[in-house]
């Protein structure tokens, strides 16, 4: 058995964008890719794209007794249990908001992203394992064996303004007040911050409902003052 989880939904993310930060970005990036009926698409997506040469190394040379899956997350939130407490996209935003002393977005805020609670996605990792150790006769395997996992979107400048709002009602900043930011101050800000901060990565589990996988943890709004309590410094990860 394999399952493999790098990147995630990184790979639905579009390295030629033009719009960094705004909703309208290209075809691919615009799209809500359903891990069922978009699945030819999904196996089809470009080389270039972020970690797509390593789906078709798992998928190209899967051997016969060996049952393999891909689970590809979004944006992980929430505590975990594990030596790591959080991920990593909230936690750097956080950090540069501490650095630059005010709450910054990629020009208008309006990427959006999928998100998934770390101990929802932990049950998904926990189906699969326990379809494997009974002989893999109900779930998807192999070429279909793809899953998204989430439990809904947000927009990044949404993201910020709470964050924002919570390190000046605790002291942190002085100011909640959400700044706009271009391209390159975004990069000075974090290194790859248009990736985390600024792309649109959309995407719907249909495979994991379809085999009774729920989520059932409180919403990504709901573990920002925890993540910004947790990470209050302005030390990079």
């Amino acid at each position: 058995m394999l399952i493999k989880r790098f990147l995630g939904t990184g790979i639905l993310t579009d390295p030629n964008t033009t719009y960094p930060g705004e909703y309208k970005q290209t075809e691919l990036s615009d799209k809500t890719w359903d891990d069922i009926q978009d699945i030819k698409g999904i196996h089809s997506l470009p080389d270039e794209n972020l970690h797509r040469p390593l789906d078709r190394l798992v998928l190209e040379k899967n051997p016969p007794n060996v049952k393999t899956a891909i689970i590809a997350p979004p944006l992980i939130y929430g505590r975990g249990t594990g030596l790591k407490a959080f991920s990593d996209q909230i936690p750097d935003l956080i950090h540069a908001i501490f650095q630059r002393g005010e709450a910054f977005q990629c020009g208008k805020g309006e990427s959006t992203w999928s998100n998934v609670h770390v101990l929802d996605l932990t049950e998904l990792h926990l189906l699969l394992v326990e379809d494997a150790l009974s002989g893999g006769k109900k779930m998807d395997w192999g070429y279909d064996g793809y899953y998204f996992a989430e439990n809904g979107t947000h927009q990044w400048g949404e993201v910020s303004s709470i964050i924002g709002k919570v390190a000046k009602n605790l002291g942190f900043i002085k100011d909640a007040t959400v700044k706009s930011y271009d391209k390159k101050t975004i990069d000075e800000a974090s290194k790859g911050g248009n990736y985390k901060w600024g792309m649109n990565s959309r995407s719907k589990a249909s495979r994991a409902r379809k085999y009774g996988w729920k989520a059932t943890q409180v919403k990504l709004e709901d573990t920002l003052e925890d993540e910004v309590m947790y990470n209050r410094t302005d030390k990079p990860l």
